[in-house]
Formats: C-alpha cells, structure tokens, sequence
C-alpha cells in the first residue's frame, strides 16, 4: 500500500458545552501529538472521550479553543475537509452491500475510476484478511469480520488521521484480543496518526504509546502506558490503572514510620518534595505480600482464583472501610481461608505516596 504521511495534532485550550447545557462537557484541554502516534484517550462514562473525538472528526464545533493539525487550525473545516477516517463501535456497514463494495464505497463517493477502486480494494482485504469474503454481505460475517470491514473502508483511502470510538467492545474476550493484536500490527505497519477511545485497560496499555485520562472533562494525566502506571500524577490516576487498580487508603508518615491504619510500616526516604504527615496512600497488589513477621494485620474478606496467579482481599485493621489487594499464587491462595486474619509485609519501594490534595509526592526510600 502506498505511503501516508501522518498528521500531528495539537489541542490548545479546548472546551465544549452542548447548546442548552448548564456545564461544558470539555474543559480547557491542551495536548500535543506526533504524527505517526497511537494516542488512547480513557476515563470513566460520561468523561467526555467520544465527544472529543467527535471535535477532532468535525461532527461537532469547540466552543472555545482550537484543534490544530500540522499546526492548522481546523476548527471550521468540514469533516470530508479534514482527511479523517473515524470507525464506530457499531460497525455501520451497509447490509445489501457486498464486502468489496462497502470498502470501496468512500472511493465511489470521491469519484475514483473503478479500475483505483478494484486495485485498491483488493490491497486492503489481502492486508485485514478479507479476500475469500469480498463477494458476501455483512449479515454472513462473524463480528470480528464485520469489525475488519468497517477498519478496511477506514484504511481504503488512506486518510491522515484514524478515530476509533469503543471499535472493539462488542466482540468476545477471544476476538478482542486477535483483533487489539491486529490493530497494533496495522499501526506499526501504516504510521496513521491515530486516536482511540476505549474502556478497556488492556487495550490502552497495550496499544498506546500515550495515554491521556480524562475526568469530569478534564485531562488528568498524558503520558506513556509507564508512566500512567507506575508515576501516577494523583490518586485519582492510581485508582484507576490497574487489574485490580491501586487501593488509596489515609496514612500518616512521622519519624521513619508510616502509620497505615493501626500498623506501622518502618519508612526511611528522601522527601524530594517537602514532608507532608497526612498522606493517601497507594497500595497495588505487588506491593504487599504473605509475612509472619508483616506490620500490617488484615481480615481476609474474599480470594479470586484468576489461574496460576490469585487475587486476595483484606481489610487491614483501623482501615476497615478499604479492601487492598495481595497478588498470590494459587498454592498460597489454597491454604487461604475467607475470615481470617494475617499477617501482611509492605515492599516500600513499590508504595505510592500522594499528599492531602492527591498530587503524588516524588519520594525515594532509604
């Protein structure tokens, strides 16, 4: 397939209010992208992803701000202007269309001469695995055919800019997986500028090379999948990365010891950014482990067996009202039982540590 040259994209101030509304949906969003990039936007329903996605494709107008593409603003440009190709979690295809014709309809609609048309409708089903298909319609597909049709009549006119609204949420765990591999190998094998919105933490994290979690319409935090997860930028961001994410539970840090509950957790470090002695503190499941000899007591209040690797739940004394998760393995999960307590020991250097406000706090432990 021929070359692309990708988009970069930048947001400068962008905000949104649907007419009528009391509160904007979108609020003073920067952002930068590289052309070429693979930008997953996440965040809970009603945060504001496909809206944003919707400002980018042309289907609505900023109310404030601007969209930039290669330093352009295109905040007036018409979506057939912009050069986006954008696939909806339903997969919009046209029912009495045959494959080959509903990947070559955005051709048709640009008058291209069908011999442009066969040729290149014939180089994106080799490349998605649609060739044997190209004569059936939509209603003799399987979903994860139908969802290759729907990429391909994206891919067909090469645009600049791909937009992916949930494109995976209605296949089975099975599929999404075989087609979360496929995307990722189109990325990499086309360069298209792309932008993703998705519920699915999986798909974020190993799709993206930036994500950007919005909240309440605003930007909590963009960075790269690492970033996200292991440099939280507030606790909001840990809680929410993560399977299971991270437990933020109250704590206090005086003298050495960090108080978590009635226990106390011996905690040297080098507080590159003040002392603060009221803390949230975030707590995944690899930083606790199985210890006789642990500082924190906790009532075990459910174990997942998840495979050779199980998830056990406590509540830890003086902290009832937060269950934290410990990461074991199905041979110490057997021996487990609902209802009783014991013993859990802190890894200090895998401890997340967030001030009052929430902001995490850069600290090194001795």
């Amino acid at each position: 397939m021929g070359a692309v040259k990708p988009v970069s994209l930048a947001l400068e101030g962008l905000g949104f209010t649907f007419p009528g509304a009391d509160e904007p949906v979108l609020r003073d969003i920067h952002l930068k992208m590289d052309a070429g990039g693979f930008l997953v936007l996440v965040g809970e329903s009603g945060c504001g992803k496909s809206t944003l996605l919707r400002l980018l494709a042309g289907l609505e107008k900023p109310t404030n701000g601007s969209i930039l593409f290669d330093g352009v603003e295109v905040n007036e440009l018409e979506p057939r202007e912009r050069d986006v190709a954008m696939v909806f979690q339903s997969y919009a295809l046209y029912p009495h269309m045959t494959v080959a014709e509903n990947l070559g309809f955005p051709l048709r609609v640009a008058k291209q001469s069908p011999e442009s048309v066969r040729s290149r409708v014939g180089e994106v089903a080799e490349a998605l695995g649609l060739s044997a298909l190209l004569q059936r319609k939509p209603g003799e597909l399987s979903g994860g055919q139908r969802q290759r049709v729907a990429m391909g009549r994206a891919m067909v006119r090469q645009p600049r800019l791909f937009l992916f609204d949930e494109p995976l949420s209605n296949l089975d765990a099975n599929l999404r997986a075989q087609m979360r591999a496929e995307l990722g190998q189109r990325h990499r094998e086309l360069g298209i500028t792309t932008v993703y919105v998705t519920h699915d933490q999986v798909e974020a994290m190993t799709l993206a090379d930036s994500i950007a979690l919005l909240r309440n319409g605003r930007l909590e935090q963009v960075g790269s999948p690492e970033d996200c997860f292991m440099r939280p930028e507030t606790d909001y961001v840990a809680s929410f990365f993560g399977q299971p994410p991270a437990a933020v539970v109250p704590g206090a840090w005086s003298d050495g010891i960090l108080q978590l509950g009635q226990g106390q957790v011996p905690f040297k470090a080098d507080w590159s950014q003040g002392q603060d002695s009221q803390l949230k503190v975030g707590l995944r499941p690899d930083a606790l482990v199985l210890d006789t000899e642990g500082s924190l007591e906790g009532h075990l209040d459910e174990v997942e067996y998840t495979g050779a690797e199980c998830r056990a739940y406590f509540r830890l004394r003086g902290l009832e009202d937060h269950r934290v998760c410990v990461s074991i393995d199905s041979n110490e999960a057997a021996k487990l039982n609902v209802g009783t307590t014991a013993r859990l020991g802190v890894l200090n250097d895998r401890i997340l540590l967030f001030g009052a406000d929430g902001k995490a706090l850069r600290v090194t432990p001795e």
